[in-house]
């Protein structure tokens, strides 16, 4: 037995170390939540503004746990928006900062100019003007950051409501808390989400005679589900593709 693999204690045989092994692997993303924005099978991390987003890209995403729905990724275009909407607003917000704080240093180096220096009128009033130049770009770099912002929920939301339609039209029925597990929302979202998705067309809602629960109905036929069956009838995406084939 080599060093190593073992302790020595004075006085006592060598007592072998257990060996700790290769720590467990953590699990990665599954194939079915590739990002519609930049192809990659990507985990989904949590944001304060998109509520999630592409652990590579860093784009807003829908989160959908079902690994059997095939997706037609039908929110992509709306969650562009929102991202860009989200991105504008920052940069706006950070321009707005810098030149909010360049005015109000400028305005003390000039208001001890003017107690110190005494220059004449005229070139105090020029020099003020300056001054106040960059706090006038602050206050219409805020409100541009404010307008993308206010462009930010909407689209964000259209999005949601896009991925939800999918779920219920491969489930052709989906009630309300069933659609807040798979998409992992919960709270005033969920209530948005929910509403959305009664707006969406050929989706309407309904109360259950069973357990007057909330749900979601699709007027079209179940599609979009992956099946390893090859017995199984085709699904009306593939039919269409057979068809267009012939």
């Amino acid at each position: 037995m080599s060093r190593e693999d073992s302790t020595l204690a004075e006085g006592s045989d060598p007592v072998e170390v257990r060996s700790l092994g290769n720590p467990a692997p953590r699990p990665g993303p599954s194939p079915h939540e590739r990002c519609p924005h930049c192809g990659n099978t990507a985990v989904l991390e949590r944001s304060t503004s998109l509520k999630f987003v592409c652990g590579v890209c860093g784009k807003a995403r829908v989160p959908i746990d079902d690994p059997k729905l095939e997706r037609r990724f039908d929110e992509r275009e709306a969650l562009a928006r929102a991202t860009t909407a989200r991105n504008a607003s920052r940069v706006w917000t950070a321009i707005s900062a810098t030149s909010g704080a360049f005015s109000l240093v400028s305005m003390m180096f000039l208001a001890l100019a003017v107690a110190f220096a005494k220059p004449p009128l005229l070139a105090a009033a020029l020099a003020a003007l300056a001054a106040l130049t960059p706090l006038a770009f602050a206050v219409w770099g805020r409100r541009r950051g404010l307008v993308h912002q206010a462009a930010l929920a909407p689209a964000l939301e259209e999005g949601w409501a896009a991925a939800a339609r999918e779920v219920v039209e491969a489930r052709g029925d989906v009630s309300a808390e069933a659609l807040a597990k798979l998409l992992r929302v919960d709270g005033a979202w969920a209530e948005r989400v929910h509403v959305s998705l009664g707006a969406q067309p050929g989706v309407r809602a309904r109360v259950r005679d069973d357990d007057a629960a909330l749900s979601f109905e699709s007027d079209a036929p179940k599609l979009r589900v992956k099946t390893d069956d090859p017995d199984a009838e085709p699904t009306e995406a593939a039919a269409e593709a057979k068809r267009e084939r012939a």
